[in-house]
């Protein structure tokens, strides 16, 4: 029919390649020509309008100023309406200072597929001022659907003429061809048609100085080459054929010597190509070794003579499986699975698809290497065991840092998550998770991770080093390089053993401190009592022997005197260490009333009165009004008052000031005894409240004491549930604070919860 058409009219496939190729080449250019002319039109025309939309904009918004200033609502719209007759308008807003709308014409451009705007400030100038005012907004929008429907109307035009002018091309494209090619062509056709028919030798007797002429030229010389292709090929087909054959023996002898068997099936599962080995494997018998063998016939033979172990493989539906293979042939699928036999064997199978279809399965006998894998494992289990129960934590990581091995113990020293480590994973797993954790402190995670690893740099000596984690653990770790590069880390906890010789150090401080104690208790005793007991027996001595003669009474009284001064002093001394000794054993027994806090103070500062007239210092009180009622012991209230009073006393020169304040609040009555004295240094203010602390003023010779008086106060405040605090400066003074509660003992909050 084609070859028909063409003698008929003239026509080929060159021309209906030369006209498949022209035309479009004509209205692509075409296309482009008249594109690029109507998108430098339609930009130039944009432009036009947009710069009328501006000059607009400018001018309405000179001439709207003043009705705007002047709230002129009525004017202002009759402005806006005069930009009404221009074609291309939409819309245009006055919007006052404040955002507003003021006035406003013309649709929303929102309803517009495209528009262009306009947004100039409203500037006025009012009379009594010289600087311009922004006093509002004029928006303007235009559409340019006019612009764009122009633009169509011109392409539609140019469109129609393309059509025209291609219809023409082609007209006068088959009228050219018919004439000056489709003659002559049909009468070359005709000539090779005949030679075709012809098996050789026939030739096409055309000759002319056209083109037609060197085609039939060119044709007879095909027809030589072929000739000679003809005879070069038999003699290639015979030695390809050699070649094949001598492969072939090759590859026989090949799969003859493989230790496992081989078979390939084309893409429809027909058997091509096997070895022996191959059905010694799966015992098939010797109807199944031939060229095109079904293997679906194969795998039902197979699996209903029972090869396969049913209860280990699990491909035991025939049916399913034959139809699983013939998908894997067809999809070209790559598979290695293990396939388990009734006599114990296990077989490896391989499964790689070919270029053009089919697959080549191998088959080989890992019975041995199988048994050999489980004994590993089951080694390797053991093994694992054995670690993962050992009291440290293992890890051993190779010359690029990655995991080779680590106990279950070593993730648990260090609080790692289940499934964070793995094996063949960097050691920067465990860094990064730690610096995220806050192990290495605050900061970016992996600069962190980075810092901390260049402080471990490539070991080549056995090494040991304590490091303690966030969760309080001290960790002991151990780390050997082996031969290779690698690392292996032993970490064990020793925190126990850490808590324990701190426990040891700090119960051996505190022996040390309690001997010394001790010591120091005895020395000041010793000195303590000796003293008044020496006066004592001295001055006793000489009144019992008269050793200054019988008529020297008046001196033997002062003796006396001097005698029960020594007596009185031993007697309070051996009353504060029995008081002392009562409280440090918890055998001090309290009997509380209630006290009217300024009686007791004013009657505790009367009995002192006499030692602060001697001292000339100065005693003053200050009370709050309404000072509540305070439930304590009197005796020891008083103990309290008179020892601080005295230590006040005692240690402020001539002429000083000794201050008593008393004030309450709803819960703590809190009295304040300062002086002006010598003070005490800040490094003894802990001495002085210790058994026998006394720091003894040069210039005061008097100032002696057993150094038990406020240790005593400060025991017996604790007693009451009270606060006892001391401040002092040296050249200044020292201040006392009592605080005590109100109702007496409890075991509620103390009065540090006030403060």
């Amino acid at each position: 029919m084609l070859k028909e058409w063409q003698y008929k009219y003239g026509l080929s496939r060159l021309q209906i390649k030369l006209l498949t190729i022209t035309v479009p080449i004509f209205l692509i250019l075409g296309a482009i020509f008249v594109t690029t002319m109507e998108v430098t039109l339609y930009v130039d025309e944009k432009l036009k309008l947009e710069d009328k939309l501006e000059r607009i904009s400018q001018t309405f918004m000179v001439v709207v100023a003043e009705p705007l200033w002047n709230v002129d609502m009525d004017r202002t719209s009759s402005i806006l309406e005069a930009m009404t007759i221009d074609k291309d308008f939409v819309s245009a807003v006055v919007y006052d200072d404040e955002g507003n709308s003021f006035a406003e014409i013309g649709q929303k451009p929102k309803e517009l597929p495209t528009f262009l705007a306009s947004q100039q400030p409203i500037i006025y100038i009012p009379e009594m001022e010289q600087e311009p005012r922004v006093i509002g907004t004029l928006v303007i929008v235009f559409t340019d659907k006019h612009l764009l429907a122009a633009t169509y109307r011109r392409v539609e035009i140019v469109a129609t003429l393309a059509i025209l002018l291609v219809l023409v091309l082609i007209v006068t494209n088959i009228f050219i061809h018919r004439k000056f090619v489709g003659t002559p062509l049909r009468r070359m056709l005709a000539l090779i048609q005949s030679s075709s028919e012809k098996i050789r030798g026939q030739r096409v007797e055309w000759s002319s100085d056209d083109e037609i002429g060197v085609v039939t030229t060119a044709f007879n010389q095909m027809l030589d080459t072929q000739e000679r292709y003809y005879e070069e090929l038999e003699i290639q087909v015979k030695k390809r054929t050699q070649e094949l054959s001598e492969k072939s023996e090759l590859l026989q002898a090949t799969l003859k010597n493989m230790s496992g068997g081989l078979v390939v099936y084309d893409a429809q599962g027909r058997m091509l190509i096997w070895n022996d080995r191959y059905f010694e494997i799966f015992k098939l018998p010797d109807q199944f070794q031939r060229v095109g063998q079904d293997y679906a016939e194969i795998i039902r033979y197979d699996v209903e003579v029972c090869f396969f172990d049913k209860d280990l493989h699990h491909n035991f539906d025939v049916d399913t499986l034959i139809q699983r293979r013939l998908n894997s042939f067809a999809e070209g699928r790559t598979e290695t699975e293990e396939l388990y036999f009734v006599d114990g064997r296990i077989v490896e199978a391989r499964r790689n698809p070919m270029p053009g279809g089919g697959q080549i399965c191998s088959y080989i006998d890992i019975t041995t290497r199988k048994l050999a894998e489980e004994q590993m494992a089951e080694k390797e289990a053991q093994l694992r065991a054995v670690l993962d129960n050992i009291p440290g934590g293992i890890r051993y990581v190779d010359k690029d840092r990655k995991y080779v091995f680590f106990n279950a113990q070593y993730c648990k020293l260090y609080n790692f998550p289940d499934g964070l480590l793995k094996i063949g994973n960097s050691v920067r797993t465990e860094n990064l998770y730690q610096a995220k954790r806050g192990d290495f402190g605050s900061g970016d995670p992996d600069k962190l991770v980075d810092d901390w690893l260049k402080k471990f740099p490539v070991l080549e000596n056995p090494q040991n080093w304590e490091r303690t984690t966030v969760h309080g653990k001290v960790l002991e770790v151990h780390t050997t390089p082996t031969p290779n590069g690698g690392v292996i880390n032993v970490v064990t906890d020793i925190t126990k053993r850490k808590q324990a010789v701190e426990e040891l150090h700090k119960a051996k401080e505190s022996a040390e401190l309690a001997n010394r104690s001790k010591s120091d208790f005895l020395a000041a005793m010793s000195h303590e009592l000796r003293t008044p007991l020496n006066a004592i027996l001295g001055f006793s001595a000489m009144i019992k022997d008269q050793m200054l003669g019988p008529n020297k009474q008046e001196v033997y009284a002062e003796y006396g005197t001097d005698i029960f001064n020594s007596g009185r002093h031993l007697l309070r001394l051996i009353n504060d260490l029995l008081d002392l000794s009562k409280i440090e054993a918890g055998k001090l027994e309290l009997n509380f009333d209630t006290l009217d806090v300024k009686k007791a103070i004013l009657e505790n500062i009367r009995t002192i009165d006499s030692i602060a007239v001697r001292s000339e210092v100065k005693i003053e009180t200050t009370f709050a009004d309404n000072l509540p009622p305070l439930i304590a012991d009197q005796r020891a209230f008083d103990q309290v008052l008179l020892n601080l009073l005295s230590n006040a006393i005692k240690f402020t020169p001539k002429a000083g000031l000794v201050t008593v304040r008393a004030s309450s609040d709803n819960d703590y009555t809190h009295i304040i005894i300062s002086d002006n004295g010598i003070g005490i240094e800040h490094e003894h203010l802990d001495n002085v409240m210790k058994p026998w602390g006394q720091i003894i003023d040069p210039l005061r010779i008097d100032a002696k004491g057993s150094g038990l008086g406020l240790p005593i106060v400060k025991s017996l405040v604790e007693l009451h549930c009270g606060k006892f605090t001391l401040e002092s400066e040296v050249g200044t003074g020292t201040t006392v604070t009592v605080t005590l509660p109100n109702l007496g003992p409890n075991p509620g909050p103390g009065p540090e919860s006030q403060t």
